[in-house]
């Protein structure tokens, strides 16, 4: 299992970033949420960010 440290970075938890990630590509905290825990956390910061860009469009 992957633990990630939200100490050093703008979110205080997963929570917290997939909301960001929600309002930032304009999706529901829904769609981000599941596409998050389909992909896993290993892809927070890359895949989940490349499927929210196709969703998106």
């Amino acid at each position: 299992m992957l633990v990630i440290d939200w100490i050093g970075t703008d979110w205080a938890d997963k929570k917290e970033y997939l909301e960001y990630l929600a309002d930032s590509f304009e999706v529901d905290y829904e769609t981000v949420e599941a596409l998050a825990d389909l992909l896993g956390d290993i892809e927070l910061f890359d895949g989940l960010l490349n499927a929210l860009e196709e969703v998106a469009e």
